[in-house]
């Protein structure tokens, strides 16, 4: 029995190169897809950091500032303090250790409860000093020096989550 040579011919050149390049242009195509979808991630990303200004100073203020493009959703609010989790706001926890440290007062807050939209460029100031220097090295070293932290867990339009702490200088990505 005979075997049937394959013959080249250009209708079939032409036919495979057509597929070659569909098959390139559908690389393209998931590329530049995978692509819009990061640039859609990023235009949408909070950036959550909680900050100090005027530390030194008779008016240290203590504020929360959404630094990303996209909105924040507040999520979950704790405070650690030496290995203990408080289910409460920065403030209502203040309040309550403000009967242990006599020196905390002349003190304006703001509270940060979940549920709360941080637009971006947005401040919440949880913090303020008024007059006291003392007041403010006080506060400031209970959330930045002692053992207690500040934590906020909190979610972008993607549901993307992250937590910020306040001895923390960038926040950390959270696995869903």
């Amino acid at each position: 029995m005979k075997k049937k040579r394959f013959k080249f011919s250009t209708d079939r050149a032409i036919g495979l190169f057509a597929i070659l390049l569909s098959l390139g242009t559908l690389m393209v195509f998931i590329y530049q897809t995978n692509l819009i979808r990061k640039q859609q991630y990023a235009a949408a990303m909070p950036y959550l950091n909680i900050g100090t200004y005027r530390v030194g100073s008779p008016n240290l203020q203590i504020i929360v500032e959404n630094k990303g493009v996209g909105p924040a959703f507040v999520d979950e609010v704790y405070i650690s303090f030496n290995g203990k989790i408080f289910d409460e706001s920065p403030s209502t926890f203040l309040k309550r250790k403000a009967d242990e440290i006599d020196s905390i007062r002349q003190i304006t807050f703001s509270d940060i409860h979940p549920g709360l939209l941080i637009s971006p460029g947005e401040e919440i100031m949880l913090f303020e000093v008024n007059n006291s220097t003392s007041t403010g090295e006080d506060l400031h070293q209970l959330f930045f020096d002692d053992q207690a932290q500040i934590h906020i867990t909190y979610k972008s339009l993607y549901e993307e989550s992250w937590l910020i702490k306040s001895k923390s200088l960038a926040p950390e990505p959270l696995e869903d």
